[in-house]
């Protein structure tokens, strides 16, 4: 962990691989986190704050702040009327499908204080509450009525082997799952198991997976805790020896090319956190545990005192009084800039102008237009074709599927709501759709400004 101040000058401050806290001054800043849980302070000035992977918190101070994601190496969903942007591991604009594979504490039906739905309920709460979309998938079905998907893949009473024999008829083929939530050992360390038949067990496990799902990304999780006194000193021992050797065995299996990640759920758990059994969580624990996954696929910033938003070159969902890959300003009257990816741009309430740099950086869905009050401004240096400054001529809009002259520069189709621009018209050029409008609102050459 680190403290660093920044001077009155215009600073470049970076953090560390921990979890530190920067500090800028009255210049205009930037200031780079890193790998951490950072807290980043702008103060006064036009501040550029980046706070790289982990959650981080960023306060802008003073002056024009813009929080920048433009190194993300995924998509973002950026809510600035919630004050919070996300950076899952998958696509944001996709629905994934995860797996929870495991024993009764993937289940949740155990003797002793049973929580159908374990730590998926969390886990599904802090998704859909950061707009995300996810598909649990398994043959196993339980959880209350209040979690959304019940679906997972975990079986009361199994061992490393069992999950394996599981992986080897062919259930990875059958449900095809993106992310594979892998906590499992318990029940090894109870049977008495040595720690070198377990490892080598979880080893054989893993390439198993990546063998027969390249492509998936496995989560491998430490296992919960087990309390001496009401099991005993050796399966407690057991489990703690099995977690300190489980991040080591994920970087070996990295360095072999494989699709895997360590999470230290299981050590978010303390002993009273468990059940009477000394072996399942109560539902507080489940809950620190669909937080810790939540945490694994997803890194969460919060945002204070931020007035501008620098998103991705990939697939953004950006949300806010207004919301964009850019967003600027706050009472509602906001810049949207999608850049390049198929963005998901919506504005929300005020006078929102959605800004397009070229024609060919993306197909930007608009869910909220609104042509009473919205604007989509186009770069006049970017898009050609002799626009001129402002509003667009009525020969230059044309309400159509495809252009009927070559004068014709913008054509919306009002049955789809897709926006074409064609540099040439009836020229030899093709037209590029620049966005889908969503309602197919009635827009017209007044809605459409050259920048």
């Amino acid at each position: 962990m680190a403290f660093i101040q920044g001077t009155p000058k215009n600073d470049n401050l970076t953090g560390s691989s921990f979890a530190d806290t920067i500090y800028g001054y009255s210049g205009n800043d930037k200031i780079s986190g890193y790998s951490g849980n950072d807290t980043l302070y702008g103060g006064s000035g036009d501040d550029t704050l980046y706070g790289g992977s982990g959650n981080d918190r960023l306060y802008g101070g003073s002056g024009n702040d813009t929080a920048s994601y433009r190194q993300a190496t995924q998509g973002i969903v950026a809510n600035l009327k919630k004050g919070i942007v996300v950076t899952p591991i998958f696509d944001p604009s996709s629905q994934p499908k995860i797996m929870p594979l495991g024993d009764s504490i993937t289940k949740g039906e155990h003797r002793v204080d049973p929580t159908p739905g374990t730590y998926r309920i969390q886990l599904w709460n802090n998704v859909s509450a950061d707009g995300l979309k996810i598909d649990f998938v398994g043959s196993q079905f339980n959880g209350p009525p209040s979690l959304g998907d019940k679906n997972h893949e975990g079986h009361g009473g199994w061992t490393i082997d069992e999950i394996t024999n599981l992986v080897n008829r062919g259930i990875l083929k059958t449900y095809q799952p993106d992310i594979v939530l892998l906590m499992i050992g318990t029940n090894d360390a109870l049977g008495r198991s040595s720690l070198k038949e377990m490892y080598n067990d979880l080893s054989y496990l893993i390439d198993r997976i990546a063998q027969q799902s390249a492509n998936t990304q496995i989560l491998v999780s430490s296992i919960a805790p087990i309390d001496a006194s009401v099991r005993s000193e050796t399966a407690a021992n057991l489990a703690k020896d099995f977690n300190a050797l489980l991040p080591g065995l994920v970087e070996r299996k990295v360095a072999q090319g494989k699709n895997i990640s360590f999470v230290n759920a299981g050590g978010s758990l303390k002993l009273s956190d468990l059940t009477a059994d000394g072996i399942h969580p109560r539902r507080q624990g489940y809950d620190k545990l669909g937080n810790a996954w939540y945490d694994a696929l997803v890194d969460r910033d919060t945002l204070t005192g931020i007035e501008n938003v620098t998103g991705s070159r990939f697939a953004d969902k950006l949300i806010g009084n207004g919301a964009a890959n850019v967003l600027q300003g706050n009472a509602g009257n906001d810049t949207l800039i999608g850049g390049f990816g198929n963005d998901t741009l919506i504005g929300g309430s005020g006078y929102d102008r959605f800004v397009f740099n070229f024609p060919a950086e993306g197909v930007d869905v608009i869910k909220d237009f609104n042509p009473n009050f919205d604007k989509i401004a186009v770069s006049q240096a970017g898009f050609g074709g002799g626009l001129s400054l402002g509003t667009i001529t009525s020969k230059e809009f044309r309400v159509a599927a495809s252009a009927q002259n070559s004068s014709d520069r913008f054509i919306y189709n009002r049955n789809n709501g897709n926006l074409f621009f064609d540099v040439d018209g009836t020229g030899n050029t093709n037209a590029i759709q620049i966005a889908q409008l969503i309602g197919e609102p009635n827009i017209t050459r007044n809605n459409i400004v050259v920048i």
